[in-house]
C-alpha cells in the first residue's frame, strides 16, 4: 500500500473518530463535505495503487518467465555436459585400456631387459671368477717358487745344501 493511501485511510479513519454519535444508535454523524472530498481522494489514491500492483504483477511476471528461461538454459546445459561427461568417460575407459597394454608390453620389456641384464651378469662373473682362478693359480705358482728360493737361501745361508726345486 502506498504512502498517501495509508494517509488517506488514517485520515478518514481520524474524521470517523471525531465524529459525532447519535445517542441510542450505532450511527455516526460525519460531516458530508469531509467526507466527500476523503472519498474523492482515496478513489484517486486507489487507481494510483492499482496501477502499481499491475506494475508489481507484470515484473513478477517477468521474473518467472526469466527464471523458467534459465531453468531450461540448466537443464540443457545438464544433459549437455552429461552427454560430454558420458563421451569422456568412453575416452577415458578407451585411454585405462591402452594404458594397461602399455604397462603390460612395458613389464614383458621389463623383463626381458632384466634376463638380458643376469645372463649379461652370469657372464660376466664367469669370467672374473675364471680369472680369479687363473690368477689364484699363478699366485701359487709364484709364491711356490719364492718360498723355494728363500728356502734355498736360507740353506746356503747355513751351510746345508741346497734341495732341488719341486714344481
Amino acid at each position: 500500500m502506498s504512502d498517501e493511501l495509508a494517509r488517506l485511510l488514517d485520515e478518514l479513519e481520524r474524521a470517523l473518530v471525531q465524529s459525532g454519535r447519535l445517542p441510542f444508535a450505532r450511527r455516526l454523524l460525519v460531516k458530508e463535505e469531509e467526507a466527500m472530498g476523503l472519498l474523492d481522494r482515496l478513489r484517486a489514491a486507489v487507481p494510483e495503487e492499482v496501477r502499481r500492483a499491475r506494475q508489481v504483477l507484470r515484473e513478477r511476471e517477468q521474473i518467472l518467465e526469466q527464471a523458467r528461461r534459465q531453468a531450461q538454459r540448466i537443464a540443457e546445459q545438464a544433459q549437455q555436459e552429461a552427454a560430454m561427461r558420458l563421451e569422456e568417460q568412453g575416452l577415458l575407459e578407451e585411454a585405462r585400456k591402452r594404458s594397461e597394454q602399455i604397462l603390460e608390453e612395458a613389464r614383458r620389456e621389463a623383463g626381458r631387459i632384466r634376463q638380458g641384464a643376469d645372463q649379461y651378469a652370469r657372464e660376466v662373473l664367469m669370467e672374473i671368477e675364471a680369472r680369479l682362478s687363473q690368477a689364484q693359480n699363478e699366485l701359487r705358482e709364484t709364491m711356490g717358487r719364492i718360498l723355494a728360493s728363500v728356502r734355498k737361501g736360507l740353506a746356503e745361508l747355513e751351510g746345508e745344501p741346497a734341495e732341488e726345486e719341486e714344481e
